[in-house]
């Protein structure tokens, strides 16, 4: 899962904490019924900036270290 994908379901993602470099979305329920969801655990570290990920599905979060040089924090 890219990036770009993530941000396509941003409705059904919310924002629980952020500073940069690191974000916490919640998941909205409804996130798993989409064909995307079973890879939001899949988002890897790249070259566009993308650090590390952690998804907790029982809490419903996904974690998301990022470069803020390459990804603006505003972005997110």
């Amino acid at each position: 899962m890219t990036l770009q994908e993530i941000l396509a379901i941003r409705a059904l993602i919310t924002v629980a904490h952020h500073v940069p470099g690191r974000v916490r979305l919640r998941l909205d329920p409804q996130v798993r019924s989409l064909p995307a969801a079973a890879e939001l655990g899949n988002l890897r570290a790249n070259e566009h900036g993308i650090l590390a990920t952690r998804l907790n599905p029982l809490a419903r979060s996904l974690v998301i270290e990022y470069d803020s040089a390459k990804i603006s924090p505003a972005l997110l």
